[in-house]
């Protein structure tokens, strides 16, 4: 079994929890925030949803450049479950064709 079929698996599962949360984002409160500084719940979530495809996207270059820092908010509620399987998909298709010597690699 290659190393990254278990990652694969991994994300699988951690997948199916995030969308869980996702779901339960109340479509009435994304623009809520616990204090001034903080993003909004709908920032939150929408950085949660995009990040098994940006993890996965840094691992294509070395070195990593630095993160484009934004925060971006949904329009809606029900724009973060198809983000995170965008981002889903996107990790599977990057680490996929990643072997063994490609995940050992530092990067």
């Amino acid at each position: 079994m290659a190393l990254i079929d278990g990652m694969l698996q991994e994300l699988e599962q951690e997948a199916r929890t995030t969308r869980r949360v996702l779901e339960r984002v109340p479509a009435d409160k994304l623009m809520w925030r616990p204090h001034p500084k903080a993003r909004t719940l709908g920032e939150l979530a929408l950085h949660v949803a995009t990040v098994p495809g940006g993890v996965a996207e840094l691992s294509l270059h070395s070195p990593a450049p630095a993160p484009q820092i934004g925060n971006p908010s949904p329009a809606a509620a029900a724009e973060l479950v198809p983000a995170l399987d965008t981002s889903i998909a996107k990790a599977k298709q990057i680490l996929g064709g990643m072997d063994d010597e490609t995940m050992m690699a530092t990067w």
